[in-house]
């Protein structure tokens, strides 16, 4: 999360695991949607969990019902991700990265409401997830950036790195897939790539049978904007 992306307030869940109200900080604050009910929210107006700073909600209503439902149980993992921002930081991009007005940074791309981006704001919210409307090739669906800006439904054509590939992080896909860093797609390709992450890295069951060459069934588990990036996700399969 940037600096600007911050909430303007904070506050405590308490320790016992229950929740009340508690004291108030503040803080710079950009727009974002609240954890609970997705409404967008600005932030001199938004509340934030104080003690993960993770996730931001428009009214202590909601902050209430998100901790009792998930966030009890999350919350220590969140902050935990929080502590380790600096770290996580990617730097390698050359395209500016902002989740705050997701549909100015869209419009700054000259991507906004265009292809599989229509996820990336609520401008398309009314349309159910899965049934956005398809019209022309992957270079539509990619809204229409340059052929050379996304990568192509086509295996990976490299004589120096064996299949599957056990990718280290951002720089080493783009360079495979001779994407330019000032090229956004890794916004969307995030999502599949966190996948292949997990199956090649952090479940030793899965990386056996995928360098075995070997069928790995993936069972996800409440898919919503994904439905609508299939497109994207066909990219696991050529790595």
């Amino acid at each position: 999360m940037s600096a600007g992306s911050t909430p303007t307030k904070y506050r405590e869940p308490p320790g016992d695991g229950t929740f009340n109200e508690t004291q108030v900080y503040s803080c710079a604050a950009g727009f974002r949607q609240c954890a609970m009910c997705d409404k967008e929210v600005h932030g001199e107006h938004s509340l934030c969990c104080g003690q993960c700073r993770a996730v931001i909600y428009c009214s202590s209503l909601c902050q209430k019902q998100h901790w009792n439902d998930t966030h009890k149980s999350m919350c220590g993992l969140y902050k935990a991700m929080m502590e380790r921002e600096e770290e996580l930081a990617i730097k390698v991009f050359m395209f500016p990265c902002s989740a705050d007005q997701p549909c100015k940074w869209l419009e700054s791309l000259s991507i906004h409401q265009k292809g599989m981006w229509r996820r990336k704001c609520s401008c398309y919210s009314h349309c159910p997830f899965g049934l956005l409307p398809v019209k022309g090739g992957l270079q539509e669906l990619w809204g229409r950036l340059d052929e050379f800006e996304y990568p192509h439904d086509s295996p990976f054509h490299n004589d120096y790195v064996s299949s599957p590939f056990l990718l280290s992080g951002w720089s080493e896909y783009y360079n495979l897939r001779s994407l330019p860093f000032t090229s956004p797609v890794a916004d969307i390709l995030s999502h599949p790539l966190t996948v292949y992450h997990i199956l090649t890295t952090l479940n030793i069951n899965s990386k056996n049978l995928i360098l075995k060459g070997k069928e790995v069934i993936v069972h996800y588990l409440g898919p919503e904007g994904e439905l609508d990036w299939m497109p994207a996700f066909a990219e696991v399969g050529h790595l």
